[in-house]
């Protein structure tokens, strides 16, 4: 089935917000005419979350604040989009609908593009008072330190 609006990402104004959730981008997506807009925390996962909390009973606060945590796009290339969301046998990592291995909310939910290895800018005039600090996972931090003493950092 076709969308029948031919410009439908303006028509219902999902460019509109982009102010208040694109956190940043890689410096080529920055650069890029067209940037894709990738979101940190697929879009599907947030929906599926959302909904588990609402059948436990969870408050319509509860939930917006768990949005308004997860719901961050950042500005890529094309490139590294299919990097990022082409499946594993056509030379991607398949992350389009998911997050890395072990990833639970609450983890840093810009894992998914680190993972890809992605740089990403941070673009300081967003406000991000309502992204709570993400702390590292026991394992990301013995992770980080094997890495140091290995020289790999």
């Amino acid at each position: 089935m076709r969308w029948p609006l031919k410009n439908w990402r303006k028509t219902l104004g999902f460019d509109d917000v982009d102010s208040l959730i694109v956190i940043g981008g890689s410096p080529p997506g920055l650069r890029y005419s067209t940037p894709y807009r990738e979101h940190v925390v697929p879009a599907c996962l947030i929906r599926d979350e959302a909904i588990r909390l609402a059948q436990e009973g969870a408050g319509i606060n509860t939930i917006a604040d768990f949005i308004k945590h997860h719901l961050y796009l950042v500005l890529l290339t094309e490139d590294e989009a299919k990097q990022l969301n082409e499946k594993v046998d056509q030379g991607g990592l398949g992350y389009k609908t998911s997050m890395p291995e072990g990833w639970i909310f609450g983890d840093n939910p810009i894992e998914r593009i680190t993972t890809a290895g992605i740089q990403v800018n941070y673009n300081k005039s967003i406000p991000l008072h309502y992204w709570k600090p993400w702390n590292k996972r026991k394992r990301d931090k013995l992770k980080d330190f094997i890495s140091r003493q290995l020289g790999f950092d």
